[in-house]
């Protein structure tokens, strides 16, 4: 059991109990056992999977012009013609870029301001 300096009592030690302290004994572990499976309900549920490395993600003008390193104004007018550029809805609609492929185009350009 970590943490903490919680003993557990030996079961052996309920044969030197007084015959009339064991319906409080009782009692007692009956409130012990409720406080348990009370925790036990409230327990966090276990933290989301790491995500994987392969994993791609579409960015949204404001991320993607930090990819890029570039304005977002530039992003509006010239991101059409960059890597893994999407508009699902159409002309005029959102637009993003996959990360994976913007990455890869902002590790490959050698132009800095």
């Amino acid at each position: 059991m970590g943490g903490g300096s919680f003993t557990r009592p030996d079961p052996a030690m309920i044969a030197t109990v007084p015959h009339e302290h064991l319906p409080a004994l009782l009692a007692q572990l009956a409130a012990l056992q409720a406080a348990v499976a009370a925790r036990l309900a409230t327990t966090p549920p276990p933290p989301p999977p790491p995500v994987t490395e392969n994993a791609d993600t579409v960015l949204d003008v404001h991320e993607a012009a930090r990819v890029a390193r570039r304005s977002v104004s530039w992003m509006r007018k010239h991101g059409h013609r960059l890597p893994g550029f999407c508009q699902p809805t159409g002309r005029g609609g959102r637009v993003g870029w996959s990360r994976r492929a913007l990455l890869t185009w902002a590790q490959g350009d050698s132009m800095t301001c």
